[in-house]
């Protein structure tokens, strides 16, 4: 089986996976951060840092981790954790506050040139104080152009601080922490063990499967944080988690295209049924996600005194769960299946042969499956096994004027009747199609365009007009990153996220490799209708 790129924190999750059996305490906020930033992890850093010379000391023996770091000495940092090459010709000159003999001054111009230091747009202020954000986010960038003999692991560095702390200066040992954690993947050890305790509500499922959760589980946990108060747990409220592990769904429907989102202001009861309950919230794990997802969710009493808890789900890998195999096509035009995708993606797990498949219906509203039985067109059979060599005469026939993106499970039998699950996902694109916005670069140049202004150029003006929000979908970490100056500010961005199209200032895509990379992305109008387009970018 072709292994999975290594999630966050896998050490972490192994650890949380063994420990965390029962719930009965809620970890208060903050403590998970906390716990990650520990003596031993901070030391361990440390000694990373010394042994790679990515962070020397002071000359006297003195490595002054407690200190708070300049600009210009994390630029200098991170160009030597990651290995990026100070000797490359004609790179652009440093920012004018940069003096041509000071030690930061290659590596600074270095940045500069691949989009990592961009200052206040004319100045760098190296002898400023970096906080903890900006260190997090000149990291982020450094990690997407590093040296292709360097291990990136994608991690969020955000995990390791709360929110308030994001303001303050950022000292040597956060430095550490932080580049230590990108480069391992790790920052815990079971030395520390005794650390977690195992008063949180913790939750298995596997990859690709979703869980419920109970109220019994919160009323549990309830009452043992509150026993001997002669209180009970009224409700809770969720705190939602980042999109890149998955959403909290209520009265979830697996056959339903559309469902309901948990939000944040909502209240669910232990137990009311004039009312939303906890027990008909759903946590569904992103596609071919697995590792340890935390949510954190404030309980209140029937008194509305409150407490912060969390909830632990660790989405296990699931081996037998084939790759997506993926279609595309444009509303009221079918798309028929191909035997030789079956058979690519079920090799990638197994030496065996394939011998039948099972479908899962698509709902009604989004299509059907037809199946040509000897020039006899009939409905697919949920319950029938099909041969391989059937799968070239199955066909998905959108509903009329449907557009969107349906997803079909299906299972795999073997010789041997082992069964391994796996999805269609055929995106049926509205019929009015963009054009694509095509771009070019060299392969160590990031490319800066104004995308409101492409997307302009590539559509009718009374179709433009509508248009209110677009959301990307990122390319493979291995083809580069994309940032965008949004709102005034800038960012990595971010998958599902809705930006609003006024607000975008500028795109720039950071390379990492030669080739043709594709950013699909999707506008939404002012009447909700969702038009499909894409940036396509030769990088030379």
């Amino acid at each position: 089986m072709k292994k999975k790129s290594i999630l966050k924190i896998i050490a972490l999750v192994m650890a949380l996976s063994l420990m965390l059996t029962s719930a009965v305490f809620a970890m208060p906020p903050g403590q998970y951060k906390k716990f990650l930033r520990n003596k031993h992890n901070y030391n361990t850093a440390a000694e990373y840092m010394k042994r790679y010379e990515i962070i020397k000391g002071y000359g006297n023996g003195n490595f002054g981790y407690v200190d708070y770091v300049k600009r210009g000495d994390i630029t200098v940092m991170i160009v030597r954790a990651f290995k990026l090459s100070t000797t490359i010709e004609d790179f652009e000159e440093s920012f004018p506050d940069v003096d041509i003999d000071s030690y930061f001054y290659n590596a600074i111009s270095v940045a500069k040139k691949f989009g990592i230091a961009r200052g206040d747009g004319k100045f760098f202020n190296p002898n400023k104080h970096v906080t903890v954000e900006e260190a997090i986010l000149l990291i982020e960038r450094s990690a997407a152009v590093a040296n292709r003999n360097v291990t990136i692991y994608d991690v969020d560095l955000r995990d390791l601080f709360d929110d308030a702390e994001l303001d303050n200066s950022a000292t040597r040992q956060d430095i550490a922490l932080m580049l230590y954690y990108v480069l391992t993947g790790e920052v815990y050890d079971d030395e520390n063990e005794e650390e977690i305790k195992s008063e949180d509500i913790v939750y298995e499922v596997e990859e690709n499967n979703y869980i419920n959760f109970d109220s019994d589980d919160f009323v549990k946990v309830f009452k043992e944080i509150r026993k001997d108060k002669g209180e009970s747990l009224e409700y809770v409220k969720f705190e939602l988690p980042s999109v890149r592990y998955g959403k909290l769904y209520y009265d979830y429907d697996v056959d339903e295209d559309y469902n309901s989102m948990v939000t944040e202001s909502t209240r669910y009861y232990a137990d009311n049924n004039d009312k939303k309950e906890i027990s008909d919230v759903t946590f569904v794990p992103k596609l071919n996600y697995f590792g340890s997802v935390k949510i954190e969710y404030e309980a209140y009493t029937d008194e509305g005194d409150s407490y912060i808890g969390l909830i632990i789900i660790n989405v296990e890998e699931d081996e037998d769960y084939l790759n997506t195999i993926k279609y595309t096509t444009t509303e009221n035009t079918p798309v028929t299946f191909d035997e030789d995708d079956f058979e690519e993606i079920f090799e990638e797990v197994t030496d065996e042969d394939m011998e039948y498949v099972k479908f899962t219906l698509p709902s009604y509203k989004t299509g059907t499956l037809w199946y040509d039985n000897d020039n006899d067109e009939v409905k697919v059979d949920k319950n029938e096994k099909y041969e391989v060599d059937k799968i070239d005469e199955i066909t998905f026939v959108p509903y009329k004027n449907y557009s969107g993106t349906v997803v079909i499970k299906y299972k795999a039998y073997d010789e041997d009747d082992k069964v391994y699950t796996g999805e269609i996902s055929i995106e049926v694109k509205d019929d009015y199609v963009i054009d694509t916005i095509e771009l070019k670069t060299d392969e160590d140049k990031e490319i800066s365009f104004d995308f409101d202004y492409k997307l302009e150029k590539s559509v009718e003006e009374d179709i433009y007009d509508d248009f209110e929000y677009v959301i990307f979908e990122i390319p493979k970490r291995e083809d580069g990153r994309v940032y965008i100056e949004y709102d005034d500010e800038y960012e990595l961005v971010e998958e599902d996220k809705k930006y609003r199209l006024y607000d975008i200032d500028e795109l720039t895509f950071v390379p990492k490799d030669d080739g043709v990379v594709n950013i699909d992305y999707l506008i939404l109008d002012d009447d909700k209708e969702e038009y499909g387009g894409t940036i396509e970018i030769t990088v030379e």
